[in-house]
């Protein structure tokens, strides 16, 4: 089922990533993948080189995001499913530190667009949200892109500002 979603999505011009194992995410057909531990990242890289995209989740750490940009990855992932989400200090740092995406991941509404945006989100795992929403998932996913677009808009101005 995996390797059949992985092409319908990369069919469809969205770069599949497999969160798990790197050998079953080139098995299925990712195109890179997000890991859960650094030890990982050696044989990732190993396995899809240099184009390929290794993400590691730091759950909410500036020092797994710290060793993260160390072994080279393209991109973080904070958060702890919808347990906990992560402090915009955490994104500061990362977006301090480096120009690479990070993703945010939890139990995100659009009231924390901007409060993610803001802070240097480059994508929202807003899944809970969107799916769980009242009135479906189109509206939800309206209320989404929404709010992003505000908290783009409000961030632009601030930087005309200064």
């Amino acid at each position: 089922k995996a390797q059949t979603i992985a092409k319908f999505v990369a069919a469809n011009a969205i770069v599949p990533l497999y969160k798990g194992a790197p050998k079953v995410a080139k098995e299925i057909g990712a195109e890179g993948v997000l890991l859960t531990t650094l030890d990982d990242i050696g044989s990732a890289r190993e396995l899809f080189g240099e184009k390929g995209i290794i993400g590691l989740h730091c759950g909410i750490s500036n020092e797994d995001a710290a060793a993260a940009f160390d072994a080279e990855v393209d991109f973080v992932c904070f958060g702890l499913g919808a347990e906990k989400m992560p402090a915009a200090d955490v994104l500061t740092f990362w977006t301090m530190l480096t120009e690479l995406p990070a993703v945010v991941e939890g139990a995100i509404t659009n009231d924390y667009c901007d409060y993610y945006v803001k802070a240097g989100a480059g994508f929202i795992d807003a899944t809970h949200y969107v799916w769980g929403h009242e009135k479906g998932v189109m509206q939800g996913t309206v209320n989404m892109l929404h709010a992003i677009d505000i908290a783009l808009q409000d961030g632009a101005k601030e930087k005309t500002k200064q």
